[in-house]
């Protein structure tokens, strides 16, 4: 039997930009399972994705087109594409052949995040990424890293709970909530123990409640005590071509209820400052625990089905959940 092969590009929604991103008319180019994209927009305030290859004569939308009103304008000749990937007007303000218009690549905004959606084929999602309002918080914090992995080997982390020993140092890691699969989502619960100093306390003790959402997006809820500490965290792996990926990470963190838990002289701070404290030593952590795993990522290959001994976690069961987002399967 031939052996399992994971697709270089798995179906889903992947995060390419941020709403900040979007200065005056000023377009973006970013790259999706090796296919450059042009990202821009409009003067409404609506978000458009088409190739950033102009179809008329082979132009870099990207390298010099503008936004002009609700559309894209390419810099060879004036072609206009709207948010639909439809080309509304040749250069030459007459009407421009339907074989010029693009791909229509859908969006969906998410707070400050701008998803796109890819399917090979070009087909309509069937659903849609969703993250929660976080309430009182830090503003969040990013950092990404460009690695030769895949994206579904990524997310394969989440739910490899005899890593975290080996990798990461955790002394103790349990399941709490046993794996929740439905449809693109998957939810678990499980709690770490690990002994050292963080933020003034001898040992952590921490429950992570885990969302994914595709092959695109997970959303983590950690709490830490016995600080009383909160923290929201969003894990973006994206296919970028040739077998690489980027991996985004962000972190935001509740505000601090009671200073007295992390320790009896944090009250003479102002809360602000304490906040900003505690925030970048949890988030620097956040950052160095995921860096752990690169070595591992870039060098490992992909076994399957898996030689799995007691403690490894529920790995199959995410494969088999996994594999509706591979496109010679779905």
């Amino acid at each position: 039997m031939t052996p399992y092969v994971l697709p270089e590009n798995s179906i889903g929604w992947y995060a390419l930009a941020h709403l900040s991103e979007f200065v005056s008319d000023r377009v973006l180019t970013k790259n999706l399972a090796g296919q450059e994209l042009v990202l821009f927009k409009t003067e409404s305030g609506d978000i458009g994705v088409v190739d950033a290859y102009c179809k008329h004569m082979g132009a870099h939308i990207g390298k010099g087109g503008r936004v002009v009103g609700e559309c894209v304008e390419c810099p060879f000749h004036g072609f206009q594409f709207n948010t639909k990937g439809e080309c509304v007007v040749s250069g030459y303000q007459t009407p421009a052949d339907p074989k010029i218009n693009s791909r229509n690549w859908p969006v969906k905004v998410i707070q400050d995040l701008v998803f796109v959606f890819f399917h090979p084929n070009g087909d309509a999602p069937s659903w849609k990424p969703e993250i929660p309002e976080f309430g009182n918080t830090t503003p969040f914090k990013w950092h990404s890293w460009i690695l030769n992995s895949n994206v579904i080997d990524i997310f394969e982390n989440t739910v490899d709970l005899g890593h975290f020993q080996f990798v990461h140092k955790y002394d103790e890691t349990y399941a709490i909530d046993p794996l929740a699969l439905e449809a693109h989502e998957l939810k678990t619960k499980y709690g770490i123990h690990r002994e050292g100093n963080f933020v003034g306390a001898k040992a952590v003790d921490a429950e992570f409640s885990l969302h994914l959402q595709g092959p695109g997006l997970a959303v983590i809820k950690a709490q830490v005590s016995p600080m009383d500490l909160e923290s929201y965290h969003l894990i973006l792996p994206r296919p970028i071509g040739n077998h690489q990926i980027e991996l985004k990470i962000g972190a935001c963190m509740r505000k601090i209820d009671h200073p007295k838990k992390l320790h009896p002289l944090a009250i003479l701070l102002p809360k602000a400052f304490l906040n900003q404290i505690v925030f970048n030593i949890l988030f620097r952590e956040f950052v160095k625990d995921v860096g752990m795993d690169r070595e591992i990522w870039e060098n490992k290959i992909y076994v399957h089905p898996p030689l799995l001994s007691k403690g490894d976690g529920p790995i199959l069961q995410y494969r088999k959940w996994a594999q509706q987002f591979d496109p010679a399967l779905a």
